[in-house]
């Protein structure tokens, strides 16, 4: 059975926050990173890793350096991946509203001056924010980029290497560096080939060989990083990804303010009530971000939220569906406009990749020799083509074989390769955490629990008007456990529901995290008491992978455990809180690495469900034995 475990780092930015793993120069402010989004690949030994990167600055200052645990192969990704896996995962707010009895509600539905969009987008990336012990393994070029691979014995030797080779290592790294050589990686070392710039920079794909894979290398992101730098994991395998060596926060629904931020659906949903939610995209994302940051906090600094778990058939047709194409491959046209055209209308995407290609194939002449209706891109490329094309100077000739094969090249076998991870392996984790640099103290690795539930990425709860005197005086809200909370306010049109003056929309004493858990690769979570996380987060960081975790089959859905592990919950701990770390045994069987806890804490979650879920016998002989649930 095939096995798969996907990472690829994205290092999203602008100039000012672009750094994480690139090695910037010291004569200006080096650049921070703003976020990471990862995708890791794997089958049964063979790691497949996508990775983004957005820069923006000068091409000859561009460099980036990323430690991998094996000498990886190089080629080129797709820069798609990750804006359509956000599409398909991005957390959803929903909020029923129940028609209210005996109130008015006919708020004027005048215009609204308010800013307006699709939806609540919630994408972390956007928060504000060779000298002598040196080998040189592999040098050469790949589309944009020259690249080297390099191991070392020191960390010295291996900056004087960079540092000679025209990448810019920053003051204190060596550290950093010093942890990944100790563990036998090797470094890949990109930059820009001579005569391109940085609108040339698109994702590289890597494959290596090497046994538990699933780490993120923060040690090093941690020397150019942002205060709380957002991190998103999507995982494909058989079954339900969890973190390892990292605790795992189910966030408190009674903590975030739903009123305000959830789309309204229903009858009552109307203009002027609850108003134009639209307006408050940005403010919503802020919130979600500040109390996923909050129960990070809550959970010492190093626990994941799993914002979906699922079929990845939710990625079925997203980046490539077949015959996308046409024909313009096989016989590509000779008539520029007929290309371009046929381009578009047969589905090759309107990135910014594909509109560096075209122009540098059909390259604009000077603005002075064009009409005005021919001078900006949206016109030449598109709007005006069939007239601007006659003012490409007479010396030009369009070579069509030349850029259909750089479409095909940088474009479609990318594509097509992205798009085919998510048609092998049937199951598609998204986790994600906050995290700042001093934080950075440990590599997040991650395995699969197979007996736990799907988790959607559509969050609903009911909202229900309260009413006095034919009048709105507040709202109750109903969570999906079936809790509720009262919040004293009105309707006004354009602005929805607002609290009464002095009432907190959310209550203040809420956590952030309802609950703080262990995950394991079997059965169901254990429930941290507040006392007891900082010593579970210190005892995870021994813990590792089973080898071949990735190929266990998701059981059925009868045999689920149900406990709350997902997003959001209001739910109390369905068993004893556990508030002391169990005596450590290490014992290793294959690569899994465990503890083995005291009676107490073993027999809470024997009792609490047995006869429910007799799930770790059946295929886990090879793994290490712990109280933990693994």
């Amino acid at each position: 059975m095939r096995s798969a475990l996907v990472i690829a780092v994205l290092l999203s930015s602008v100039r000012a926050d672009a750094c994480g793993l690139f090695f910037c120069g010291e004569e200006t402010a080096p650049p921070r990173q703003a976020g990471t989004a990862v995708l890791f690949a794997v089958r049964d030994d063979q790691v497949t890793a996508h990775l983004q990167v957005r820069y923006d600055g000068r091409a000859d200052g561009f460099s980036w350096v990323l430690p991998v645990p094996a000498v990886p192969t190089v080629d080129l990704s797709n820069e798609e991946l990750f804006a359509r896996l956000r599409f398909v995962s991005d957390p959803k707010f929903e909020v029923q509203w129940q028609p209210p009895e005996g109130c008015d509600t006919s708020a004027p539905c005048e215009p609204c001056d308010s800013m307006t969009g699709p939806g609540l987008v919630l994408d972390p990336n956007a928060l504000p924010h060779g000298g002598s012990g040196i080998e040189l393994l592999v040098q050469s070029s790949k589309g944009p980029f020259d690249y080297a691979i390099i191991a070392g014995d020191s960390p010295a030797a291996l900056l004087s290497w960079l540092a000679d080779n025209g990448y810019r290592p920053p003051s204190g790294v060596e550290p950093a560096i010093a942890h990944y050589l100790e563990q036998k990686y090797v470094f890949l070392a990109l930059k820009l080939a001579k005569g391109r710039d940085v609108g040339d920079i698109m994702p590289i794909a890597l494959s290596w060989a090497v046994d538990n894979p699933t780490r993120i290398p923060l040690r090093l992101t941690a020397l150019a990083a942002n205060a709380d730098v957002p991190i998103t994991a999507w995982i494909l395998g058989e079954s339900r990804a969890v973190p390892v060596n990292y605790l795992h926060a189910v966030l408190n629904a009674e903590a975030f303010d739903w009123a305000k931020c959830g789309m309204p659906l229903g009858p009552a949903a109307q203009c002027g009530f609850p108003g134009p939610w639209e307006a408050r995209n940005v403010e919503c994302s802020a919130d979600y971000a500040k109390l996923l940051a909050r129960a990070v906090d809550q959970s010492n600094g190093h626990a994941f939220v799993t914002e979906f778990a699922g079929s990845a058939l939710v990625m079925k047709d997203k980046l490539f569906r077949e015959g996308q194409w046409g024909t313009w491959s096989q016989a590509p046209l000779d008539n520029p406009v007929r290309f371009i055209r046929r381009l578009f209308v047969f589905g090759c995407p309107r990135t910014p990749l594909m509109q560096k290609i075209i122009r540098d194939h059909v390259p604009k002449p000077p603005i002075d020799t064009l009409p005005p209706d021919c001078r900006e891109d949206a016109d030449f490329y598109d709007l005006n083509l069939d007239k601007c094309i006659a003012y490409m100077p007479s010396t030009w000739k369009f070579d069509n074989i030349a850029l259909s094969n750089e479409i095909m090249e940088l474009v479609v076998k990318p594509t097509e390769s992205a798009q085919q991870l998510f048609l092998d392996f049937p199951y598609l984790t998204r986790l994600s955490t906050i995290v700042s640099p001093s934080e950075m103290t440990k590599d997040p690795v991650f395995s699969f629990n197979p007996s736990l539930p799907d988790v959607s990425r559509t969050h609903t709860v009911e909202a229900a008007p309260l009413c006095s005197d034919g009048r709105i005086r507040g709202v109750r809200l109903t969570y999906p456990e079936g809790t509720t909370r009262e919040v004293a306010g009105t309707i006004e049109a354009c602005k929805g529901f607002v609290p009464a003056p002095g009432v907190a929309p959310v209550d203040p004493g809420a956590p952030a995290a309802r609950h703080v858990q262990v995950l394991g690769e079997s059965g169901p979570p254990s429930f941290l008491a507040a006392g007891a996380i900082p010593a579970f987060d210190a005892e995870l960081s021994a813990r590792r992978a089973t080898s071949g975790s990735a190929s266990w089959a998701r059981v059925p859905d009868e045999e689920l455990t149900v406990l709350p592990s997902g997003t959001f919950s209001t739910a109390p701990a369905p068993v004893a809180l556990i508030d002391a770390v169990p005596v450590r045994e290490t014992r290793t069987r294959g690569c899994g690495v465990g503890v083995r806890g005291s009676l107490p804490a073993a027999m809470a979650l024997i009792m609490a469900f047995v006869g429910l879920r007799g799930l770790a016998s059946r295929r886990r002989a090879t793994r290490a034995e712990t109280s933990l649930p693994r």
